[in-house]
């Protein structure tokens, strides 16, 4: 397949935060594809109750556009504590404890961890025994099952569905690896490429591919765009 445009339309990761653009999966794909930057479409800050208003924003797709989909992180709200949520503020929260954590005494730096751990057992268990998980794959399977979007999407040229990415929260993974689950039944129903994250590091610590609790680093990036690459020359 020739690919004239690459769309790529998901969370924070798909514009390299906060590793920056250049070392993004969606930059590293783009030169190995020869895609010159002009014609690469990248909207983030997606989710899925929005992405048929964001594909409105790219037009109508033709037979030599690549579109990716990155649908299974930031709209996972697992819990990260006390009952905070992943939205822009809880990612300047992490980074600014992150920050804290570091500058800390040895005491500060094994308390906190075990504060976190215990509050997000808690209400992982609270939540899950009252049936109201932070995330809700029937919610979350409809959502993605709009009409709306799967006929806008039947236009590309071959649509890729990147599996949700691992985390450092462990609550997180539990919601994550659902919302994977809903994606993959989603790419298999509509005939789309389904690329699993959780499947290609498989062994690899999350330390070695996340720059922080709930973003890719370098590495992580890389491994993506590669096994993205791989498919394009491989299978279409």
């Amino acid at each position: 397949m020739k690919v004239s445009r690459l769309i790529v339309l998901g969370g924070c990761h798909v514009n390299g935060y906060p590793v920056g653009q250049r070392n993004s999966f969606v930059s590293l794909l783009a030169s190995q594809l020869g895609v010159p930057e002009t014609e690469c479409v990248v909207i983030p800050q997606v989710v899925v109750k929005r992405l048929s208003t964001a594909l409105d924003k790219v037009g109508n797709l033709s037979d030599q556009d690549l579109v990716i989909l990155q649908l299974g992180s930031f709209e996972t709200l697992a819990p990260l504590v006390f009952g905070r949520v992943h939205d822009s503020a809880s990612v300047n929260q992490i980074t600014g404890v992150s920050a804290l954590e570091s500058r800390a005494g040895w005491f500060l730096r094994l308390l906190i961890p075990l504060v976190r751990l215990t509050g997000n057992i808690l209400l992982f268990v609270i939540r899950e025994l009252m049936n109201r998980p932070a995330f809700s794959t029937q919610v979350f399977g409809r959502q993605i099952s709009d009409p709306v979007i799967s006929r806008a999407l039947s236009h590309a040229g071959v649509v890729v569905v990147i599996g949700a990415l691992p985390t450092r929260v462990w609550v997180r993974n539990i919601y994550r690896r659902r919302a994977n689950g809903v994606l993959a039944r989603f790419a298999e129903r509509e005939k789309f490429v389904f690329v699993d994250y959780f499947k290609i590091t498989d062994g690899a610590p999350i330390s070695a591919i996340t720059v922080d609790p709930i973003h890719l680093n370098k590495n992580g990036h890389k491994i993506l765009g590669e096994e993205i690459f791989s498919l394009c020359v491989n299978d279409f």
